[in-house]
């Protein structure tokens, strides 16, 4: 007999970080460096797990982003499509974190030609930006004029895309997230390796075991684990042992 599909929807009673960011921006501040690590090290391990199966989710932007009280979500697979490296052709996704490949055609020709996984990661790097500023990585007055400043990338350290004084080791992140060039946008797996979020939020990794054995804990952090800041639960679902977080 058929007996229908069963969907389980996790219940993010604490809305979404663009909702967040909102109420921050009202009290003209921007998110703090630990809670915007959290972030960081959840989304870009979710990420990892989507584009190891060959997922691009293809909107990934604040709204989408979602908080159950222990962690943060992606959620809105809506635009999401299982293409691994293969090139795409549909414009979608929100203008303002939409990376300039999804804009322009690379021939002129007006079809597009782009990796997916790739376009995620920049909108990554627009929200991480967002997060720490308190303001998209891009404005401009119209449509069009945001378009073009999208096409000639992001200038940080202008006038235009300023860095503030209390943005520090998220600098590099941002940069190496928001290239012109989409083959050199840093991994979200490497995201979790970047020293600006292994200095804030570690493996409990004795650093006498050296470069090695830290970077290769850091390769299995769990996006499963946000309470009280912790990027990891206290135990692996599927057992080896303890995976706190460490706060420095």
């Amino acid at each position: 007999p058929n007996l229908g599909t069963c969907a389980m929807l996790f219940y993010c009673s604490q809305g979404s970080l663009k909702a967040h960011l909102g109420k921050l921006a009202k009290k003209q501040k921007a998110m703090g460096e630990e809670s915007a690590v959290t972030v960081v090290a959840q989304v870009a391990s979710a990420l990892t797990f989507l584009h190891a199966n060959g997922v691009a989710h293809r909107d990934l932007k604040p709204g989408n982003i979602l908080h159950d009280g222990r962690r943060w979500r992606i959620c809105d697979f809506g635009f999401a499509v299982v293409c691994d490296d293969k090139p795409l052709k549909k414009s979608c996704g929100t203008l303002v974190y939409s990376a300039p490949e999804l804009l322009f055609s690379p021939g002129g020709n007006g079809e597009l030609n782009y990796n997916g996984k790739h376009v995620d990661l920049w909108a990554f790097g627009c929200i991480v930006y967002e997060m720490r500023i308190g303001r998209t990585a891009f404005v401009a007055p119209d449509e069009q004029s945001l378009k073009l400043r999208i096409k000639e990338g992001f200038k940080g350290g202008s006038m235009t895309h300023p860095w503030l004084p209390h943005m520090k080791g998220e600098k590099t992140l941002i940069k190496d997230l928001l290239q012109l060039d989409p083959a050199k946008r840093m991994p979200a797996e490497k995201v979790l390796q970047h020293k600006w979020v292994a200095s804030m939020m570690s493996p409990t990794v004795e650093t006498s075991a050296g470069k090695a054995a830290i970077e290769a804990a850091t390769q299995n952090w769990w996006c499963d684990a946000a309470a009280s800041g912790c990027l990891r639960p206290t135990e692996h679902p599927e057992g080896g042992g303890t995976h706190a977080a460490e706060h420095r």
